[in-house]
């Protein structure tokens, strides 16, 4: 794990109180995102927004960096994609 902050994130989401991807980006900060993931700043910041964006390979990359099942973030990304479709109609 590069950072502490990851292992923070890490046992947030184990305990469930995480709810998006604006949560984690806030503890590790989104510039370490950026630079640990390899992806524009505007890139996070659109998956932040939108979670449906994210790609399979970008979950996998970031749970790879968090040490976790990437089911966890693959079952938060769809959740919140799903809440975000309902809201728009």
């Amino acid at each position: 794990m590069k950072s502490s902050a990851y292992a923070r994130v890490r046992i947030l989401l184990a305990a469930n109180d995480i709810k998006d991807f604006q949560e984690i980006a806030t503890i590790v900060q989104k510039k370490t995102l950026v630079k640990d993931l390899h992806m524009h700043f505007d890139t996070l910041q659109a998956r932040i927004l939108d979670p449906g964006k994210w790609s399979i390979h970008q979950l996998a990359a970031l749970s790879d960096l968090l040490e976790i099942d990437h089911s966890v973030l693959t079952s938060m990304a769809d959740r919140l994609r799903k809440q975000k479709k309902k809201g728009r109609r």
